[in-house]
């Protein structure tokens, strides 16, 4: 037999596999349980999309103002302080990327799918979906440039700077692992660490993104609070439907 095709044929059984598995973990969640799971997530959507919707008007008004014209300066001094090269915070800003993302969403979710728990499969995946749909919204919104103050505006991307998705996906991604890892866990200790993890991680995600220019310090700030909204939404939803029991 071609190896090429033993290879596809092998994919495609573990993808049905754990396709099945998942259908599995659906059916056996009581249907009332899985209307308010759906009924809150929606909710949670919606409630991001204000959110996110608000979060523009205001930084967008205190930019028009002139309240946000020491930004540049503090960006500046920001980067002074921090010691960071550029080519660490290249490494710093890859925790967030969408490539690094990806894979820890499908290594992860297909686990949570394998294991029948559903609900978790699709949380880890709607950790990054919905927040990536919302935040370009946002850039469509309002086409905020980014900073040209690291060699010229070089390294930024060529489209919006508000708000962050590299900082809103890595705290609503890497925060509902977490979340799963502290239900797991029995360490006091490990539930502890968890959230503290989820927030060096963000942080240092932030400031690789400031670091290398693409962005200012208003857009991760608005990316921190709306990673933190549908982070909250999407355990508010879990927990409150009864579907993760």
């Amino acid at each position: 037999m071609d190896p090429t095709r033993r290879a596809h044929s092998a994919t495609g059984t573990l993808l049905r596999n754990v396709g099945r598995r998942a259908a599995d973990g659906w059916r056996a969640t009581p249907p009332a349980a899985r209307r308010r799971w759906l009924l809150l997530t929606a909710l949670g959507a919606v409630a991001l999309l204000a959110c996110l919707l608000l979060t523009v008007r205001l930084v967008r008004r205190a930019a028009a103002s002139g309240a946000l014209a020491a930004e540049p300066a503090l960006t500046l001094r920001i980067i002074e302080r921090s010691g960071i090269s550029i080519s660490s915070a290249i490494w710093f800003q890859t925790i967030g990327t969408d490539i690094t993302l990806g894979i820890l969403i499908i290594l992860t979710a297909g686990i949570a799918a394998w294991n029948r728990r559903t609900f978790r499969a699709l949380s880890i995946l709607l950790a990054y979906v919905v927040l990536d749909l919302v935040v370009r919204v946002g850039w469509a919104v309002w086409p905020r440039e980014r900073p040209r103050l690291v060699l010229a505006g070089a390294i930024a991307p060529g489209f919006a700077s508000f708000p962050s998705g590299h900082t809103a996906k890595t705290l609503a991604v890497y925060g509902i692992l977490a979340y799963f890892f502290i239900l797991a866990s029995r360490s006091p200790i490990e539930r502890l660490l968890a959230p503290l993890v989820v927030l060096a991680l963000t942080i240092l995600t932030a400031l690789g993104r400031l670091r290398i220019g693409a962005h200012w310090p208003s857009d991760l700030i608005g990316g921190f609070a709306l990673g933190l909204v549908w982070l909250l939404c999407l355990i508010a939803a879990l927990r409150l439907s009864g579907v993760d029991r």
